[in-house]
């Protein structure tokens, strides 16, 4: 820590303002809170005259401090009254409270009268247009109730079924149930189709469910959405629009972010502003903080809100201050439209990062220039330097002065940042509507926007690897809804099928598992248009797209769909590919699987045998397509009950998935295959060193929370009861059993589960 250019290095990193050396290790003693006022600096520069001040200050801050907590003359719980849960009141509120806030009087009114009740479960709502203020109004009531510490208060940003657990959410439910007093709010639930019974299917059916109801006790549901209809999910008369701000609101919240100081008398021009910004609140807070930034004055800013070209609406507020940014830094209104095309939430220093790497390119991007080389997909590195670091920082901090970006911190102090919807709205329309001069070459009349969405397509291409080998599915996790994002602009960036590697991405999703085969389903449709218009029907590409659709189409039971696109994809695969083309064969072997699945045992074993015979008459009998053959007719011989055949045939596939990709996902089912053939047919000591092997592969490649990881850990667990090894056996199959309880699409292995039991169960009465 003497080192001056060590703490200039950590205090970037982690925006520290100053560093405290003599009251270090207090808080590793006693849970406090240091406050302290410094008349020295660095290495002992001091001035003595500054002392009484910089007590002072401490003292005042520390009184600040103390004013913020609420005292209370409640006692601690007890051990016992802890160890049984009657814990005091807890809130989890993500977002600071915010001491600039205008109270909208009237909404917070009848909210509280809609919500009086205090020995009923009720539920109310708040909707209206994004940056209308519904979040800061349910925020404003959330710590008004958690101030009066009469109930516990909990706060959830949506629900989205794909992100979640089933047993986690009931749980947290059941918990919040059990108290005797709590308030929860459910902000921006903008799809409220998955709440309601019947109006949505698959994992996102009816997550009303997952909502506390307390008969007999004091229970809150606060809502905010920009959809009006969820008054549906709160009863009717329970939903309050928050629509426009009063005068006397926006006069209020203007002057604020201004730091201004309203004198009282009503100025024309204020407003005029005000209706030029539609007294939408998130506008006038974005207003007033760039004429604060600028010093520039309200007529000033009202004169660049109604130049010609310039839309009288509200994302021509974001215009003012996005040209701004433009001019004073290229690099962070470069990063800002390239944010326009990703997810809006958890954008993390890297993704920017990664963004700033295409500033100052003058060329367009095409889509030639995303090639299949393995280098495209390997994620990228770290190595910026420190000049680099402070530019993409300086860029960012930019970008918060102008409230264009929020900074969040997570629980392990890592930094994230987020954009308003609106924001993103508004750089886009920017862009699409030529609003702003782009420097850049982009080549075409629209102006930036294709090269901004191909920018997003290109770095996800970079940062989200999918299943490219020696790469993890956690690595690819944390970018799946940026990249998802970044496929919806697919079709504007005019880049077709590997721009982004949006195969990647819906191989990713099947692969993570069944909560989100639809969408990849839905990706890969998109994908299909996208390649057909860019490349034509014929296409190599193309054809290949139609083969995975209907592997997606199989994947999510539309079975007949899939047979249908097989029959048109393997015919022109043959003529404009050949009979023994890896692609068409891949076709043929999922038509054939299909087949089997129907129980048309006949008709596959006849395609099948077709492929081979093809395979070995162009002597590709040891390569990649005659494993997936070969793994094909492992399935129908399986099927079929002939298990020594199936055993036989996967063993055969395996050795060439071996040599060709030892560590692919085909590697690691096909061995999965085997393993359960050989425990089927009583092998349980050749299924144990597979099992094991495959096991290991699957938790470097998925972790432990994966369907093929805990099939393998079952049927493991059960060759080492079977070889009479219980020490390994009861520990894997408790580990089995807690794991796949959690999982998505359980029911898929249902069986497993309670064959693991049982074993658990003959293990304890063995004494294990």
């Amino acid at each position: 820590m003497k080192s001056g250019k060590d703490r200039d290095g950590i205090a970037m990193e982690h925006d520290i303002v100053a560093f405290e050396m003599e009251g270090a290790g207090v808080w590793d003693e006693v849970p406090c809170l240091i406050v302290k006022g410094i008349c020295d600096y660095a290495d002992s520069h001091k001035n003595k005259r500054w002392q009484n001040f910089a007590a002072a200050t401490a003292a005042s801050v520390m009184k600040a401090i103390l004013g913020r907590y609420v005292a209370s003359e409640r006692g601690r719980p007890s051990r016992s009254q802890s160890r049984f849960g009657e814990f005091p009141h807890s809130h989890s509120i993500p977002c600071i409270r915010n001491y600039e806030v205008v109270k909208r009087q009237a909404e917070v009114k009848k909210l509280h009268q809609l919500l009086s009740n205090p020995s009923a479960c009720q539920a109310a709502a708040l909707w209206g247009l994004g940056g209308s203020g519904k979040t800061q109004t349910a925020l404003q009531y959330a710590y008004q109730r958690w101030d009066a510490r009469d109930c516990s208060v909990f706060w959830k940003l949506g629900l989205d079924d794909t992100k979640n657990e089933e047993n986690l959410l009931e749980a947290v439910r059941d918990k919040i149930k059990s108290l005797e007093s709590w308030v929860l709010v459910i902000d921006n639930t903008d799809d409220i189709k998955v709440f309601l019974p019947g109006q949505s299917s698959g994992k996102t059916a009816n997550l009303i469910r997952y909502i506390p109801q307390s008969a007999g006790k004091s229970g809150t549901g606060l809502w905010t959405s920009r959809d009006e209809r969820v008054d549906a999910v709160v009863g009717p008369g329970r939903a309050i629009e928050i629509s426009r701000m009063t005068e006397a609101e926006g006069r209020e919240l203007l002057y604020t972010k201004w730091n201004k100081k309203d004198i009282g008398a009503k100025d024309v021009t204020i407003t005029k502003l005000l209706e030029e910004l539609e007294w939408l609140a998130l506008a006038i807070s974005q207003a007033g903080a760039f004429m604060r930034r600028t010093q520039t004055r309200a007529s000033e800013y009202l004169k660049i809100q109604q130049t010609p070209g310039v839309p009288n609406s509200v994302l021509g507020t974001w215009h003012i201050s996005i040209e701004r940014i433009r001019k004073e830094n290229q690099l962070a209104y470069h990063i800002l439209n390239a944010l326009a095309y990703v997810n809006n939430q958890n954008i993390s220093e890297k993704m920017v990062a990664e963004f700033a790497k295409f500033h100052g390119e003058r060329a367009p991007i095409d889509w030639k220039d995303f090639k299949d080389d393995d280098k495209e997909h390997i994620a990228a590195d770290d190595n910026y330097s420190d000049e680099q670091s402070i530019e993409i920082l300086t860029a960012l901090a930019r970008l918060k002065e102008y409230s264009f970006i929020q900074i969040h911190r997570d629980d392990k102090k890592q930094k994230s940042y987020s954009m308003h919807k609106l924001v993103q709205d508004a750089a886009r329309f920017g862009l699409s509507a030529g609003l702003i001069v782009n420097e850049l070459k982009s080549g075409t009349s629209s102006g930036g926007e294709r090269y901004y969405a191909a920018i997003a397509l290109k770095v996800m291409a970079r940062l989200f690897p999918g299943n490219k080998p020696g790469l993890s599915w956690q690595q690819s996790e944390k970018y799946v809804e940026h990249a998802v994002q970044a496929a919806e602009w697919a079709e504007i960036s005019g880049t077709p099928v590997r721009a982004a590697g949006l195969l990647q991405l819906c191989y990713f999703l099947v692969d993570r598992g069944y909560s989100l085969e639809a969408r990849s389903l839905e990706l890969t449709e998109k994908n299909l248009s996208i390649c057909q218009q860019a490349l034509g029907g014929r296409h190599p590409d193309t054809l290949y797209i139609k083969y995975r659709l209907a592997h997606a189409y199989f994947r999510n039971g539309a079975k007949q769909l899939a047979k249908d696109m097989t029959n048109k994809v393997y015919p022109l695969q043959r003529e404009v590919l050949g009979n023994t083309n890896l692609d068409a064969l891949r076709t043929l072997a999922l038509k054939a699987f299909i087949l089997c699945d129907e129980g048309e045992f006949e008709e596959s074993h006849r395609l099948l045998t077709q492929a081979m015979r093809r395979c070995r008459d162009d002597g590709k009998e040891k390569s990649y397509a005659a494993a997936i053959i070969l793994d094909r007719r492992a399935w129908l011989s399986m099927k079929q009950g002939d298990h020594e055949k199936a055993a036989k045939l996967a063993s055969s596939s395996l050795k060439i998935y071996q040599k060709k990709a030892t560590k692919s996902i085909q590697t690691i089912r096909c061995m999965e295959l085997l393993a359960k053939l050989y425990v089927d047919t009583g092998r349980y000591s050749e299924a144990v060193p597979l099992g094991e092997s495959a096991l290991d592969l699957a938790k470097a490649r998925w972790g432990s929370k994966h369907l093929t990881t805990n099939f393998l850990m079952h049927i493991l667990a059960r060759s080492y009861f079977e070889l009479e090894q219980y020490a390994k056996a009861e520990p894997l199959a408790k580990e089995a059993v807690r794991v796949g309880q959690d999982l998505p699409g359980r029911s898929h292995h249902a069986t497993l589960m309670r064959e693991s039991k049982r074993l658990l169960a003959d293990m304890s009465k063995l004494g294990y």
